[in-house]
């Protein structure tokens, strides 16, 4: 997952989704979780992830996207700069 000041974008091996934010300019943790969850689904044996996030934004964005992962069944998460590629 990689927090975007426009939302989420989540890589899965060559395929991205990007999920925008809610009108009222807020991250759509209901999208994610549904999308985290579906991912599960493919890969139910995967525990692991990566998170990152651009510099600017608040603390609090990334521990959310964590939080996501965590509900999905990926526990195994690492933080890293330089956003998804």
């Amino acid at each position: 997952i990689d927090v975007k000041d426009g939302g989420y974008h989540i890589v899965i091996g060559a395929k991205q989704m990007d999920i925008p934010k809610k009108a009222g300019g807020e991250y759509d943790e209901e999208t994610l979780l549904a999308r985290l969850m579906e991912i599960k689904q493919v890969y139910p044996d995967k525990v692991d992830g990566v998170i990152t996030m651009e510099e600017h934004l608040k603390y609090d964005f990334l521990i959310h996207g964590m939080d996501n992962m965590l509900q999905a069944g990926f526990p195994a998460i690492s933080v890293a700069t330089g956003g998804a590629k």
